[in-house]
């Protein structure tokens, strides 16, 4: 089970497609023409094999659908049925000219040419998450571009970012509803329990920020069978099979925090932001200010708390380098006789118009997990930054 794509529904989507590609890097790699009024414009963009298909939205921008590719369509969504889940599309098969069938004659398309045997198998599942769903896909007898109905572009894939995959999903979810989701995630698509933290215990990892009643609880789930062996290794192939989930919900209902304003802007729960791994985030984030981007970052006395932190890396980072872009650092494990962890992060602003969701960069330098100063100091800049935005409130 990996990630296919993912579904943005963009409120101005031509403006959208233009700011992915001139920002962030993507390319247009084929799209969707209309073919009735009830359909509408689709345009797929790639980023070194991350596969974002966007699409129209009529009231917020906001990533609705996670698509997997899965080994058998049938019995994914018969797990999901057997635990409770809702299948909004049954199991079908849709071929080269979009004919949608239970089953297929003979294993071919309905096409003019009689050898072809060119189609997917589909069905699409409701996650109790929001507006979010998830398209279960198998594209093993599919060679076409992308999905049965998309024309291709451009044959350009390869950007000038270091970006390799996506290293975790996070979802802003309602006061309580955490533990909920993960046991629908666990029985219905299998994933497993992440421990992202040292300081994380049976609640989660708690992140308080004013007193004992306000902050952020962090719970994390991973598909991949062993997270340890999942995160050891970041060849392309095995991180993308290893995605995260992450959910994040407020340590109180009465909060006026960044998830209870996601919450609000959003009309409800859904994908806070999405973060793609790279090799250089340096590099990556200067080429991404370069082209305009504009980063969250944390309070001046942030980088004086990790002092000792940026005193082992001095060897072989630019710590001048780290404060001006204003990338996050966390030691996950300092020893003398052990390989050092380190992890680095950095937030873009608000993606699309609607402010509903950003993007992060991550390095992971033998780290696995995630970082409870990093993430403390994430909530701090990104308060900061909400109170100096007035239209977002």
């Amino acid at each position: 089970m990996r990630i296919h794509h993912l579904n943005v529904r963009c409120t101005d989507i031509e403006k959208s497609c233009k700011s992915f590609c001139q920002l962030y890097g993507f390319k247009i790699f084929g799209y969707w023409f209309p073919t009735s009024s009830q359909d509408e414009m689709r345009f797929v963009l790639i980023l070194n094999g991350i596969i974002i298909c966007l699409s129209k939205s009529s009231d917020i921008d906001t990533v609705d659908d996670v698509a997997y590719c899965v080994e058998s369509v049938k019995k994914s969504c018969d797990i999901v049925k057997t635990n409770g889940g809702q299948v909004l599309e049954q199991p079908h098969y849709l071929d080269c000219i979009q004919q949608s069938k239970v089953t297929l004659d003979n294993g071919s398309c309905n096409c003019y040419s009689s050898k072809c045997k060119n189609y997917i198998e589909k069905a699409v599942i409701k996650s109790p998450i929001g507006n979010l769903k998830h398209t279960l896909l198998n594209t093993d007898f599919y060679d076409g571009i992308f999905l049965p109905g998309f024309t291709q572009i451009s044959k350009e894939t390869k950007s000038n970012v270091s970006i390799d995959s996506i290293d975790h999903i996070a979802m802003a979810v309602e006061y309580g509803n955490a533990n909920k989701y993960m046991t629908w995630y666990k029985n219905c698509f299998n994933f497993s329990r992440f421990v992202t933290s040292k300081l994380e215990n049976d609640f989660g990892l708690v992140i308080q920020t004013k007193d004992k009643d306000s902050g952020l609880r962090l719970l994390t789930l991973n598909k991949h069978p062993c997270s340890e062996l999942a995160m050891q290794s970041f060849d392309v192939e095995a991180h993308n099979d290893s995605v995260k989930f992450v959910f994040g919900e407020s340590l109180s209902q009465n909060e006026s925090d960044q998830i209870t304003l996601f919450l609000k802007k959003h009309k409800g729960e859904g994908i806070q932001h999405i973060a793609f791994h790279t090799k250089s985030i340096i590099q990556d984030s200067l080429t991404w200010i370069t082209n305009g981007v504009s980063f969250i970052k944390p309070p001046y006395q942030y980088y004086e708390e990790i002092s000792s932190t940026l005193d082992i890396l001095n060897k072989k980072d630019d710590i001048v380098a780290l404060r001006d872009i204003g990338i996050l650092i966390d030691a996950e494990h300092i020893s003398s006789t052990e390989q050092n962890r380190f992890l680095y992060q950095i937030f873009t602003h608000p993606v699309l118009d609607t402010k509903t969701f950003f993007f992060e960069l991550v390095y992971r330098n033998n780290a696995n997990g995630f970082g409870a100063g990093n993430i403390k100091a994430l909530w701090r800049a990104m308060d900061k930054y909400l109170q100096d935005v007035k239209e977002f409130l």
